[in-house]
């Protein structure tokens, strides 16, 4: 083989080999665009099959929220309608409607709607009643809401301002310890067996504020226009409603294991401290704040945050507008037995609505007195005294011949009766005491009032001190235990009206002190009252400013809140339902 054709073959089979190689290289990039394509692919169908699930997903939740939202709607009218048919009952008879045991059933254009109540609901404690409606939707979803409603008033019957125990338009401090309970006289007596668990203690005018202390007992409820502190073993038979502020503390006192034996709504913040146990729940519309390590027995609902600073337990359920947070550092413990839940949205408890503080206008009823009799007056001062609707005598030492007074007498009305009264200038009973006999007397005083020893009321007979622009004082020497608050024909034994102004809150225009036992019903809206003694009360009192400093009893005579006494402001006496709290 020559040159040339080695050459030609040469060329020939780099040419191949070229061949060759460019169909291996094409090969190859046909194989790399396979795979690109075959990932390309399998992304796209991961891509179509992750949207498919989230647009799953996304129904699924719009579904539930739907649920949700429905069964929600169908609780809130759950509750209205309930609400709508005790009113509808309570007007028809004016009685309570304590037996209604199912929600009415609402039926619109082909559907009824899905509610029923709640086990335990309604559940009644006095003239209140707590409504649970459990509302149900698609999917299972269920919705419970609750309302807080009182019945106030009645069709029918009389109106009275003594309507609680302690009522006080400004302020009541009470830290003396001692006990405030009820009893009703219509029935019998007081005696500790008989007592009766409806004590309030309220407050009327906005920002009036309650504080407790020193181990008293309070067989009741407590309503403030303001805030409520309770310390030093305080114990509540009832439940506490506020407008401001609670705070609890100090030991469950005789009410062991719960401080509160009812539960606490307020349109404030609530913080419960050291023992300070509640047997019910607690509802704010501010922040929860556990600052000890109280049990709260049932659930817990805040419009802001829950924040357990301390070692607390909540046996039922926690639910924060805000956050329920953990502020003491210890993550371990279970603080809550039911279910926490925070962003629950807003609680909507309404305040305490106030009244008015002198309903009767203690001004014009004083002038009305004045005006029936105008002459002059001249001050009664003596140890023995006796009154009776024809006059007044009195006497010097105790076997001393009885002497007439120089009183003023004449006929009046008074709160819709026609009564005897006498009128005197500043009026004082020493040691002998005061005895009142014959009927009922209205004893009118231009000035100040005082008693220093005992004062004794006969059956059939009855006091009404009007008391002008002077003070009252009582040694309160006295021993009334077995005398009824309200006599036969349903007059007051005893009671007592001042228009006394106060310039300062502790500028008392009425106090009453001593070891004894005293029936009065005391009206003093003007007034600041001191009571400073360690006997027991009949009665009811309702002041300007209401101040305990010594271990009183107070027992309310659930009677005095049924008389008809002058012409109630306007609503009151009216039956009336109010929807105190909501959620």
């Amino acid at each position: 083989m020559n040159i040339s054709d080695r050459s030609g073959y040469r060329d020939g089979q780099g040419r191949a080999n070229a061949e060759v190689a460019g169909k291996a290289r094409l090969q190859g990039r046909q194989g790399f665009a396979l795979v690109t394509a075959l990932l390309v692919m399998g992304s796209v169908i991961l891509l179509g099959l992750g949207m498919l699930f989230l647009s799953n997903s996304n129904l699924m939740i719009a579904e539930n929220v739907v649920g949700n939202s429905i069964a929600r709607s169908n609780a809130e009218a759950g509750i209205d309608v309930t609400i709508a048919a005790l009113e509808a009952e309570f007007r028809r008879t004016g009685n309570l409607p304590t037996d209604v045991s199912a929600a009415p059933s609402t039926v619109l254009p082909g559907r009824t709607l899905e509610y029923s109540l709640a086990a335990g609901s309604p559940a009644w404690s006095g003239n209140r009643v707590i409504l649970r409606v459990v509302g149900t939707g698609p999917r299972a979803a269920e919705y419970v809401a609750e309302a807080l409603v009182e019945f106030s008033g009645a069709p029918s019957g009389g109106w009275s301002p003594f309507s609680g125990a302690v009522i006080a338009c400004k302020s009541i401090q009470h830290t003396a310890g001692g006990r405030i309970d009820s009893f009703d006289s219509r029935i019998g007596l007081y005696t500790p067996a008989t007592s009766r668990n409806n004590a309030s203690v309220r407050t009327i005018e906005p920002g009036a504020n309650i504080v407790l202390s020193g181990g008293t007992g309070l067989f009741g409820d407590i309503y403030s226009t303001g805030g409520v502190t309770l310390t030093g073993g305080v114990g509540v038979a009832g439940s506490i409603f506020a407008s401001a502020d609670v705070s609890v503390s100090g030991g469950a006192g005789a009410y062991t294991p719960y401080q509160i034996r009812g539960e606490i709504r307020t349109t404030g913040n609530v913080t419960a401290g050291s023992s300070g146990n509640i047997g019910g729940g607690i509802s704010a519309n501010g922040n929860v704040n556990f600052s000890s390590t109280p049990t709260v027995n049932g659930d817990v609902a805040a419009g802001g945050d829950i924040d357990f600073k301390n070692t607390a337990t909540v046996n039922g359920s926690a639910m924060a507008g805000g956050t329920v947070k953990i502020s003491n550092g210890n993550k371990t413990r279970t603080y809550v037995r039911g279910s926490t839940t925070s962003g629950a949205g807003p609680v909507s408890n309404l305040p305490v609505p106030p009244e008015e503080c002198d309903p009767l206008n203690i001004d014009s009823v004083v002038a009305g007195l004045a005006a029936a009799d105008s002459r002059p007056v001249a001050k009664l001062e003596s140890p023995f005294v006796t009154i009776t609707p024809t006059g007044v005598t009195t006497r010097a030492y105790a076997s001393a011949p009885e002497v007439a007074a120089s009183v003023n007498v004449s006929s009046t009305s008074l709160f819709n009766r026609t009564v005897s009264m006498i009128k005197t200038g500043p009026f004082k009973v020493g040691y002998g005491g005061l005895t009142v006999q014959g009927g009922h007397t209205v004893l009118y005083v231009n000035g100040d009032f005082a008693i220093e020893g005992k004062l004794t009321i006969e059956p059939g007979s009855s006091l009404t001190v009007v008391v002008n622009g002077g003070k009252v004082t009582s040694g309160w020497g006295i021993n009334m235990s077995n005398v009824s608050p309200i006599g036969a024909d349903g007059a007051p034994t005893f009671s007592i009206y001042s228009n006394y102004a106060s310039t300062r809150d502790d500028d008392y225009g009425v106090v009453l002190n001593g070891d004894g036992n005293l029936n009065v019903s005391l009206y003093a809206p003007k007034t600041a009252v001191h009571v400073s003694a360690g006997g027991e009360m009949y009665g009811a009192l309702r002041a300007r400013n209401i101040k305990v400093s010594g271990a009183a009893k107070i027992h309310y005579d659930e009677a005095l809140g049924a008389l008809d006494i002058g012409e109630p402001p306007p609503g009151a006496g009216e039956a009336s339902v109010t929807v105190i709290s909501r959620r």
